[in-house]
């Protein structure tokens, strides 16, 4: 994600952790257990559900919400530059684009 330009290291004081899900194939799927954020989160008036390849990494953050997209990782802690998947409210903005 670092080299794909979606993450930068973070000095944020906030941290979501890396949670690792096995995945029906037997590979191991890396999230961001962002159920403390989400619930200190305004919900959204509307919602909507759609599958998109990546589609949360189109879409850029606001520079003053990226540090509380911030996550822990053993070679230190980053942040996401884009709308990451797991936000509270990250499914109503990519559909303002389709």
């Amino acid at each position: 994600m670092l080299a794909d330009d979606v993450i930068r290291p973070s000095l944020s004081p906030y941290a979501s952790e890396i949670v690792m899900v096995l995945k029906k194939t037997g590979d191991w799927r890396m999230c961001i257990d962002f159920r403390p954020l989400n619930r200190a989160t305004t919900d959204d008036k509307y919602f909507i559900a759609l599958d998109l390849r990546s589609g949360y990494w189109q879409i850029p953050m606001s520079e003053s919400s990226i540090e509380y997209a911030a996550f822990r990782t053993a070679t230190g802690p980053y942040e996401f530059k884009v709308m990451p998947f797991g936000l509270k409210n990250a499914e109503p903005p990519p559909t303002k684009y389709v």
